[in-house]
């Protein structure tokens, strides 16, 4: 979904920074860009809800913009007059799907959001997109976790209906060790974990409401 990006450098009174902006089709493409650009080293910034900062660069996600500061952390008294410049803002709300992801024992900045075939190769190539199935309206959330045997891959995958999901279960659950569950239209899957107790405690805390 990325329509256009833009560079610039500035320099001034002895210091000088790099700013990026990546303009999106729509937040959810951004959201996506933003969990796969973010340094693996960031800790959450304040200036925003999807925001990260290391100690020379901040990343922020605003809407269906993604920008980045490298030499310079601007707050957000300086960011404001960017953010309300920036033209063609798409303000349609984020997916929900991350919010049913388990938050407990997550490996920081190991989320990816998967929007195709393309995502899903990048980052699980163990999952076939025919059995994801992208033409059915797919998106997945892959999140990794830290556990006693060894870490844990979860892709949680958002379907319309709960008809396709139960669907979409049967075709997962057939993938060689592969321990999944469904919730609503929402299907979890782990493969293979190294600690199957484990893997079923994490299962068990994906609740569709």
């Amino acid at each position: 979904g990325l329509l256009e990006s833009e560079r610039a450098e500035y320099k001034g009174e002895g210091k000088s920074f790099t700013a990026t902006a990546h303009r999106f089709k729509d937040p959810t493409g951004t959201l996506a860009a933003f969990q796969w650009q973010r340094p693996a080293g960031a800790v959450p910034s304040k200036v925003g809800e999807l925001a990260v900062e290391t100690p020379g660069a901040l990343v922020l996600a605003f809407h269906n913009y993604l920008l980045r500061f490298d030499g310079w952390k601007p707050d957000g008294t300086a960011l404001a007059p960017l953010l309300e410049s920036l033209p063609l803002l798409d303000q349609s709300t984020l997916p929900t799907l991350p919010g049913y992801v388990p938050p407990a024992n997550r490996v920081a900045n190991s989320e990816r959001y998967i929007l195709g075939p393309v995502s899903l190769e990048h980052f699980e190539r163990r999952i076939p997109p025919s059995v994801a199935a992208f033409h059915l309206g797919a998106e997945g959330q892959i999140t990794r976790y830290a556990a006693k045997g060894g870490e844990i891959s979860l892709g949680v995958f958002s379907y319309p209906t709960p008809s396709l999901a139960r669907d979409r279960e049967a075709a997962f659950s057939k993938l060689p060790g592969a321990i999944v569950k469904r919730s609503g239209p929402l299907v979890a899957v782990i493969l293979p974990p190294a600690d199957p107790d484990e893997a079923e405690r994490l299962l068990g805390k994906v609740q569709y409401q």
